[in-house]
């Protein structure tokens, strides 16, 4: 046998089954039909599909419609129909001196806390209840130190001692508004000794008072017990020594706290002046807006 007869007799069985495998993968159409007219076929049957999906679809959104009728419907937030809104009242506390509580509407759950003067006046925060009403409960918690030499009392040395009082607080006007308080994230609001206190109660709790308001504050701010606070707003009245006040807020800032100086304009110390609920209707503005670019800001 020639070596052409050899490789011709080797080839030939690969070739068939090259063939035959070409065959089984192509599926010839139906005599007759052209490929165009298949796919034409093809189109049509999935058209009289259509339908029957539509109503399938149509059945499950009446389904889902009758599901969500049938859910019970929440009731809309409630306080207890014997609270007082709108105006401040005065909270007993057993065994401790009685709050001055302002109550938001039930929608409003905003906390703000806040600690007068030494041996002042407990109802200073009165000029401004509304504007502090727009931005939620307002609690007065009162200092329960007596002042030696004069009428009054004035705040204890220990921040924790405050901080207990404070939860306190919190905890009992949530009781009273039926929960609808948020007593984790607080605005803080301190004036004189009271601005000195808050600024120890941020330094232990600084997750608990991202905004806060110093009026008066005696003494240059220490940034340590501030750097946590997301919004931070300085008071001091026209008629007061407040340079101290100011290079607080330039420092905080300068530092990378988000803080500004408001002026009290005609206020002396121990005073919000007549422009009081004005400026402090801007201040909650500022904290609660949370401006990013912290700059000095002297109000007219």
């Amino acid at each position: 046998m020639s070596t052409l007869a050899l490789k011709t007799k080797l080839r030939l069985p690969l070739v068939v089954s090259l063939l035959l495998v070409a065959c089984q993968r192509t599926e010839p159409s139906p005599v007759g039909i052209t490929p165009a007219q298949e796919w034409s076929q093809s189109q049509t049957s999935k058209e009289k599909s259509l339908p029957a999906e539509k109503e399938r679809l149509t059945t499950k959104a009446i389904e889902l419609r009758a599901a969500l009728v049938a859910q019970p419907k929440l009731e809309p937030l409630a306080l207890p129909p014997q609270l007082t809104l709108a105006r401040s009242i005065e909270r007993p506390v057993k065994g401790d001196r009685d709050l001055r509580v302002a109550h938001a509407p039930a929608s409003n759950l905003e906390a703000l806390v806040y600690l007068h003067g030494m041996c002042g006046n407990s109802k200073g925060a009165e000029p401004w209840v509304e504007q502090a009403l727009e931005r939620g409960t307002l609690i007065v918690v009162r200092a329960n130190v007596p002042c030696p030499d004069r009428p009054g009392y004035k705040w204890p040395k220990s921040a924790l001692a405050i901080q207990k009082r404070v939860k306190a607080a919190l905890a009992l006007v949530k009781k009273d508004r039926a929960g609808l308080l948020n007593t984790e994230s607080v605005t803080l609001i301190g004036y004189s000794q009271g601005a000195h206190r808050a600024e120890r109660l941020a330094e232990i709790a600084p997750n608990m008072y991202p905004r806060i308001i110093l009026g008066g504050a005696p003494t240059l701010s220490a940034y340590a017990r501030l750097e946590k606070v997301r919004a931070l707003a300085y008071l001091g009245g026209s008629k007061e020594k407040r340079e101290h006040m100011e290079a607080s807020q330039l420092l905080m800032s300068k530092a990378g706290v988000n803080a500004r100086f408001f002026l009290l304009p005609g206020a002396p110390h121990g005073s919000y002046g007549k422009k009081g609920p004005q400026v402090m209707g801007q201040v909650f503005q500022f904290l609660f807006k949370e401006a990013s670019e912290p700059k000095l800001l002297i109000s007219p």
